[in-house]
């Protein structure tokens, strides 16, 4: 058997990443617990020279992959994704994979990684743990694969999840400095691939808060799942709201349960309800409503609060004049 054919068969030979100016894929070994031990699997890193190989992307691209079911959540960023990614890793049922690096680098790739996109995502469907569904969380800063990835694999489905405009801005805020980069970034991306002419120019930008530049990003997002929603591939998406995640969780986990037909049902779907996934903080470990009521407590600000507050209003005059209706709602929950 050569490298090829193993690594094809073996989905602990993980594809990592995509080098595009060498056009070759990184392939690195992950057990099920090591995947399941990052937090995000872009921070994945082999543990020595062995368990990692570098193959050309021509010959990716005609490696024979067993066949596996694939599904996708897509979110608007700090909207519990790193929860629902976790509460889906389900024995026997589903695996779930958050931000894999791959699709980050083919997001920016863009034609120069068109042709890798249908052999990865059969790279990533492999069963893992013999789970029969691996569901993949993308990072946000690919969701301009969103398409794409639905025209691939006619047989995926993706859950679109986001929450309000004012959480989104509140974590940002928390995260300070980088938290205010990231936001800027956010909007330059998403800018490209869903453009929108605001009537800004360089120099309107340029005079823009912080906040308002990440509340632009949040909002191209929301527009860019809308379109996507009345396209020919919106009966194969449905949309999730993060707080009904947690204040809901089982009505909500039933709704994934049935839309990605995975087979649980309610009684399995209660057993993930209340487990240990809701208690614990699906990024930092420890307890989540302690750490998070921490959170709060050391960025409060009520000079932030009232630029939030205006913000929402002059987010929500851009969206009125646009005519669409956010966030986007085909609930999964409604879904039979």
């Amino acid at each position: 058997m050569d490298d090829l054919t193993r690594i094809a068969g073996d989905p602990e030979w993980f594809v990592h990443r995509f080098d595009w100016r060498q056009k070759r894929v990184q392939f690195i070994r992950l057990s099920p617990e090591q995947m399941r031990a990052e937090t995000f699997l872009a921070d994945a890193k082999p543990r020595n020279d062995a368990e990692s190989l570098w193959v050309p992307a021509e010959a990716v691209s005609g490696m024979s992959v067993p066949p596996g079911s694939i599904h996708f959540v897509f979110h608007t960023a700090f909207c519990r994704s790193t929860l629902l990614a976790r509460a889906l890793d389900i024995p026997e049922l589903s695996f779930g994979l958050s931000e894999p690096a791959i699709l980050n680098d083919l997001a920016v790739a863009g034609r120069d990684g068109a042709s890798l996109l249908k052999p990865v995502l059969s790279l990533l469907a492999r069963p893992v743990a013999g789970a029969p569904v691996m569901v993949v969380k993308p990072s946000n800063f690919a969701n301009n694969l969103l398409g794409p990835i639905l025209q691939e694999r006619e047989d995926a489905k993706a859950i679109l999840l986001s929450g309000s405009l004012a959480e989104f801005l509140r974590s940002v805020h928390r995260k300070g400095l980088m938290g205010r980069r990231w936001g800027r970034k956010l909007y330059g991306q998403v800018s490209r691939y869903a453009p929108l002419d605001l009537g800004l120019g360089e120099s309107g930008l340029f005079e823009l808060t912080d906040l308002q530049v990440a509340a632009l990003g949040w909002f191209l997002q929301q527009r860019h799942f809308a379109l996507a929603l009345a396209s020919p591939f919106g009966p194969r998406l449905a949309t999730l709201d993060s707080d009904a995640l947690v204040s809901d969780r089982l009505v909500s986990l039933e709704g994934v349960d049935r839309f990605f037909a995975l087979g649980g049902g309610s009684g399995r779907m209660q057993q993930v309800a209340d487990g240990a996934v809701f208690t614990s903080h699906a990024k930092l470990g420890g307890d989540y409503a302690s750490i998070v009521s921490d959170q709060q407590r050391l960025a409060e600000s009520e000079v932030v609060e009232e630029e939030i507050r205006i913000v929402g209003e002059w987010v929500g005059a851009i969206v009125a004049q646009t005519g669409l209706a956010l966030p986007v709602s085909r609930p999964v929950t409604a879904l039979q």
